[in-house]
């Protein structure tokens, strides 16, 4: 029996079996390598997402700190703040640190510096901790 359009003697067109296997273990190489790049492109966007959070964290507790009225009382003041602002971040650790600068005396009138220090770790360890610094200044 012979179909229409086709010579005599000539071969149907087509994939052997074997080449269709070939080609599937081929796709499935692929698949196997993609899958663990993909893992890894996961793996670094949570780290990302971390950092991003611990920034907001860090940035926060030192807009917070800085929202304080700056006196001669600052330091006590914010060592307390910084303690109740630690436990609302469960999974972070945040250490705030209040030093006192040098008096610095600008057109005759003497100014008090401190040094504000936020620095953000996982409660877990797990990543590099981050740190946030600013002034502040009272006469």
């Amino acid at each position: 029996m012979r179909l229409r359009g086709m010579a005599h003697g000539a071969r149907l067109q087509g994939m052997t079996l074997l080449e269709l296997i070939v080609v599937i273990v081929l796709l499935g190489i692929l698949a196997v390598g993609f899958l663990a790049m993909y893992g890894q492109v996961t793996a670094h966007n949570a780290a990302g997402s971390q950092t991003a959070e611990m920034t907001w964290v860090g940035q926060g507790t030192l807009e917070a700190v800085l929202a304080q009225p700056v006196s001669n009382t600052f330091k006590a003041n914010t060592g307390t703040l910084c303690q109740q602002l630690n436990t609302a971040y469960s999974i972070y650790q945040v250490t705030c640190t209040v030093s006192s600068l040098p008096n610095k005396t600008v057109a005759g009138t003497t100014y008090y510096q401190y040094q504000v220090t936020v620095a953000v770790t996982c409660a877990s360890g797990s990543c590099a901790p981050m740190s946030f610094a600013a002034y502040a200044y009272t006469t």
